[in-house]
């Protein structure tokens, strides 16, 4: 059995997530079995949540928390599955989330981390093809890979990314009108999207620290393109020589204006995410085909 500690944060680290989705405006839904189901000691959740063995307040508090969240109103596909190859005999929410998921809408599974599940993981339904992959959410760090995966499936999403694009890329700040620039890039834009997302993930995953750890420009080029794969470099001496080229360059954030002179390359010779890292944040400041140099 798990000793209190463990489970008391447990307690504390789920009322976190809780509060994070309720901060994106994301919905929450329960299975109406949530109650019954056993915890990986083999202690139903009606049973901790009831235990004095645990913190009381945070009893009531997660129990007045769950029991006041919607019931999905309908039958999951089945109530065992398989995740990596760790059987789970009773998860009715995790086999809605694989079958949601597989149809273009994409759910994630909250849950603890004594149970040793998070990230994205290979989730088939016990004695049924369905397959594929869902996203388990443990707290606040494992939300972006999830909404990552919300808008690459759903193209269309770019155009509530001016509000919500802190979601999938937390340490990035998007200039206002950036996310209106997609249609500025070559080609199609559901050729450009996936490469979009990547270089966004590439970026926000990685461009803080390596530029933390790194000042010689070579070396950051080198660092995100091996551990980032982020083709991106610095304008040329030739366009600092420029000042009406450097000048578009130029992106407003708020009241401060930031030069954008690093980006990033969706392909070789066209489309660039211009973009400039300070003080600890990503600053995106143009989507476009090619800039004059």
């Amino acid at each position: 059995m798990l000793d209190p500690k463990t489970i008391d944060d447990s307690f504390a680290r789920f009322l976190e997530l809780l509060a994070y989705v309720r901060e994106t405006d994301g919905e929450v839904l329960r299975s109406d079995l949530l109650f019954d189901i056993e915890s990986i000691d083999g202690r139903r959740l009606d049973e901790l949540l009831t235990s004095r063995d645990f913190d009381r307040d945070l009893r009531a508090e997660l129990f007045g928390r769950l029991d006041k969240v919607e019931t999905y109103g309908e039958d999951p596909p089945g109530l065992e599955v398989v995740v990596d190859d760790q059987v789970l005999s009773w998860a009715p929410s995790v086999a809605l989330c694989l079958a949601k998921t597989l149809k273009g809408l994409p759910m994630g599974s909250l849950t603890t981390a004594a149970g040793g599940l998070r990230g994205a993981r290979d989730v088939k339904l016990r004695g049924d093809s369905l397959a594929g992959t869902v996203h388990f959410l443990v707290d606040a760090d494992d939300a972006p890979a999830f909404w990552r995966a919300v808008i690459h499936a759903e193209p269309d999403a770019v155009t509530r990314l001016d509000r919500y694009g802190h979601l999938p890329f937390p340490n990035c700040v998007f200039a206002p009108e950036v996310w209106r620039q997609i249609n500025s890039f070559d080609g199609a834009i559901l050729d450009n999207w996936p490469l979009l997302l990547a270089n966004l993930a590439g970026l926000d995953d990685h461009a803080v620290r390596i530029w933390g750890e790194n000042v010689e420009s070579a070396v950051r080029q080198r660092l995100m393109s091996s551990v980032a794969g982020v083709n991106c470099s610095p304008e040329s001496p030739g366009t600092h020589r420029n000042s009406a080229a450097m000048r578009r360059r130029r992106v407003r954030f708020g009241d401060r204006e930031i030069v954008c002179e690093w980006h990033a390359k969706l392909q070789r010779d066209r489309n660039r995410v211009h973009f400039a890292v300070e003080d600890g944040r990503v600053f995106v400041g143009i989507f476009v085909g090619h800039l004059p140099t």
